[in-house]
């Protein structure tokens, strides 16, 4: 009995290293491909922001991902905003202070969302939040300022 149970023990791993064997080794370049190519939504709600030309010595900060919060209104109306803009790539200053205050900008935008309701932020226009989320963030930063703030995505889920 105990050479059997030790037979069905030693099939089972044999399985498993096959099996994960045969995982990493059939078209490894497909898991990669997957993870690394971004897929750009276009919603058609809202256009897309134009990408302005790099300035000289400029660099995108996209540290900050996607935000997901709610809105003012009751029930709270989710919203999902990706935040984005330039900073002096020569400041490296600058740059350690928006990393070090990344999670204090994710809290400002936030926040600003979560002092509004819908309708409210709709009847600002999105140009409008962008540039008071851009005003709320150089409140909170010392060495530098920045000039626009950007959205990959800005979309209320109702």
């Amino acid at each position: 009995m105990q050479k059997i149970l030790a037979y069905c023990c030693l099939v089972i791993i044999g399985i498993t290293v096959v099996g994960t064997i045969v995982a990493f080794t059939v078209n490894p370049h497909r898991l990669s491909e997957r993870n690394t190519a971004a897929v750009p939504v276009l919603l058609p709600s809202r256009p897309q922001d134009p990408i302005p030309a790099p300035l000289q010595n400029q660099e995108t900060f996209t540290l900050l991902g996607k935000l997901r919060t709610g809105t003012n209104d009751n029930p709270s109306i989710p919203l999902v905003v990706e935040p984005w803009f330039y900073y002096d790539s020569t400041d490296v200053s600058f740059y350690q202070e928006l990393q070090q205050k990344s999670r204090k900008i994710r809290t400002v935008i936030t926040d600003f969302f979560t002092g509004f309701t819908k309708a409210e932020l709709q009847n600002m226009g999105e140009q409008k939040v962008k540039e008071q989320i851009k005003g709320a963030i150089n409140q909170v930063l010392v060495l530098g300022a920045i000039d626009a703030v950007y959205f990959n995505d800005y979309t209320f889920f109702d």
